[in-house]
């Protein structure tokens, strides 16, 4: 990281020097040596993507970038392709549009607005006199979703409005939803479904209903030679599915780990089973997965907050292992079978929380409501869903300004869920308010 010092005399340098090390300018940058070395967290030129805003292409005059599987974009003039004005300093930018002002600080990487902060989900980047910011946090500042069209190599900024959501809602009972099985593989690899994963999440944040998302950080089916790492696949695809991920945590999602690749040996993620009295039952093995599930969100900036074993088949020992690096592990506890959130009787430190209401089976939500409805207070009413079954009442089309636009059916599976969770008086919580 490079810190720019202006040297007026040797008492100002010493006192701006001891002010940076308290509060050091989060801005990355890029001599040209450094670009297009093509590793997951180097900086390369893109030249095949169109942007669009609605039908209309927006022509930059600098060069578009890659880093850490996030598209970054000269903030400057997309400012002015918005109509927004751009005031910047040395500790932040101001962005003033039709809509809202609100500050991004380069010293702690934030977005302030509406009294939040926010972290970006890219970094500020500085390439030669320009700086940078992530399509992620490009949607975010401006109140915009993308649409990206892999067949013909375009991302597509749409309006969307801003949703403004209290932390502060109460209710006479707790309930806590989790997306299951998030991959980037399967139906999660298509432009549409990435999409209305976006438009699910903004509905959970406009519903205020908090949730959890638990993303297998590396997708592999060897019976089709596929082995999706984050970390070595650079494409456009997996750009998406990151980006997707950043408007979720935007839309105030919980990220956690479920497993490394959720599959053993020659079978497929997601279906398979990775951590089982018969599979990787080594310390060694257990850590090298925990490693590696944790180095990818790493890398990809990504923040997670919990472990989930795949089917919860893990042994008392995998789960003591897990303990070592997870605060929160979101199952129950082995040999306690718990309903009810617990502390590890081995680390006193290590949260289980379980999901006694089980999940959505094809489409019957019946059973789910019928427990919801008990209001039962001696378990926690916590379940999980898989968010690729609410597709299908999601439909995506565009206008005459050729915006992407969408319809979201009130007969949904989550739509029916929300309006009992608030007939009987529940508020959703994050997994880390429990403490």
């Amino acid at each position: 990281m490079i810190r720019k010092i202006f040297c007026i005399t040797s008492n100002i340098l010493i006192l701006f020097i001891l002010i940076t090390l308290l509060n050091p300018i989060v801005v990355t940058k890029f001599s040209k040596s450094s670009i297009n070395s093509k590793t997951i967290d180097s900086l390369y030129k893109i030249n095949n993507i169109n942007i669009f805003y609605g039908n209309k292409k927006l022509f930059f005059k600098h060069s578009l970038y890659q880093k850490s599987q996030r598209y970054y974009i000269p903030i400057s003039e997309f400012c002015t392709k918005m109509g927004a004005k751009l005031i910047e300093s040395q500790e932040y930018f101001k962005i003033i549009n039709k809509k809202d002002s609100l500050l991004i600080s380069k010293i702690s990487n934030s977005i302030k607005y509406n009294n939040l902060s926010k972290p970006l989900r890219g970094d500020i980047l500085s390439i030669g006199e320009l700086s940078y910011l992530s399509i992620s946090d490009i949607e975010e500042v401006f109140s915009l979703i993308t649409y990206w069209d892999f067949e013909n190599s375009k991302i597509i900024f749409s309006p969307i409005e801003r949703v403004s959501t209290s932390d502060n809602k109460t209710g006479e009972n707790i309930a806590l939803i989790r997306l299951e099985d998030v991959v980037c593989g399967e139906v999660y690899l298509d432009s549409t479904n990435l999409y209305k994963l976006k438009v699910l999440g903004n509905y959970m944040q406009k519903s205020n209903l908090k949730f959890s998302v638990a993303w297998i950080p590396r997708y592999k089916d060897p019976s089709e030679d596929i082995d999706n790492d984050l970390l070595t696949n650079i494409n456009m695809e997996n750009s998406a599915f990151i980006n997707t991920l950043d408007y979720l945590i935007y839309r105030d999602g919980v990220i956690g780990l479920h497993g490394y690749t959720h599959q053993h040996g020659n079978e497929r993620s997601v279906t398979s089973n990775e951590l089982t009295r018969d599979y990787n039952t080594t310390e060694e093995e257990v850590t090298n997965i925990l490693k590696s599930s944790i180095k990818t969100a790493n890398l990809l900036n990504i923040p997670y907050n919990f472990f989930e074993t795949p089917h919860y088949e893990a042994t008392a020992n995998q789960q003591k292992i897990i303990e070592k690096y997870f605060d929160y592990i979101y199952e129950p506890y082995v040999g306690k079978w718990n309903k009810t959130p617990i502390l590890s009787e081995r680390n006193h430190h290590t949260f289980y929380i379980p999901t006694p209401l089980s999940y959505i089976k094809d489409y019957d939500v019946a059973p789910l409501i019928r427990e919801l409805n008990k209001k039962n207070t001696n378990i926690l009413n916590s379940f999980f869903y898989h968010p690729c079954k609410e597709f299908d009442f999601i439909d995506i089309y565009s206008n005459y300004q050729g915006f992407i636009l969408f319809y979201y059916s009130t007969k949904s599976p989550l739509s029916i869920i929300s309006k009992t969770l608030e007939e009987n008086n529940f508020v959703t919580i994050k997994i880390t308010d429990i403490k």
